[in-house]
């Protein structure tokens, strides 16, 4: 298993990607309607940093809510050999996974870098920009150190199935689609 980086030397200009933004309507269950504007922003990934068959991605984020409901949800993008999935997830689920992770396997987690929160900025554009590909990298680290940890779900010793989507989900619920996550435009 290859380790991820610990630094990255691509900076924000050198990266290209999809970056446009784009309109649309998603379905989202906290509005009075069931449908409410958002904003999606496509962006360049960090692909080929944790292994070719085992990939976990996070290429957008999209703005929902008005006012003082707004809010970002980051696309998260799970390939793994037997399957592929798509998850919707705030930053308030990421920090959740990681403070039950640091609570279960301590230090070891400890030591990945977590995105801060913001609590004055938090639903700026370039706050998104920035989490996004900190999370990205967050994600794909925990899988790493975990996947290291013999009393761990996704363990992947002898005799263990390793990373699946069975493992991710026992690993924690952040991995499992959501009631809101099943037609083609959900929530997380």
């Amino acid at each position: 298993m290859r380790d991820i980086p610990e630094s990255f030397t691509d900076s924000d200009d050198s990266r290209v990607g999809n970056s446009c933004i784009y309109p649309g309507y998603m379905r989202a269950r906290d509005q009075g309607s069931i449908y409410a504007p958002s904003v999606t922003r496509s962006l360049p990934s960090m692909e080929g940093t944790y292994r070719s068959d085992h990939v976990i991605n996070i290429p957008t984020y999209i703005i929902r809510g008005a006012g003082k409901q707004t809010h970002y949800e980051y696309e998260v993008k799970i390939n793994l050999p037997d399957e592929r999935w798509t998850l919707l997830r705030r930053y308030s689920r990421f920090r959740e996974l990681h403070l039950t992770m640091k609570k279960l396997y301590g230090d070891k987690i400890a030591t990945i870098p977590f995105p801060r929160r913001e609590l004055f900025a938090s639903n700026t554009e370039s706050v998104a920009k920035t989490r996004r590909r900190q999370l990205e990298t967050y994600l794909r680290r925990l899988l790493v150190v975990c996947a290291k940890i013999p009393h761990c779900p996704i363990y992947e010793g002898e005799g263990r199935p390793g990373l699946t989507k069975q493992t991710l989900i026992e690993f924690h619920s952040f991995f499992k689609k959501g009631l809101f996550e099943t037609g083609k435009h959900g929530t997380g």
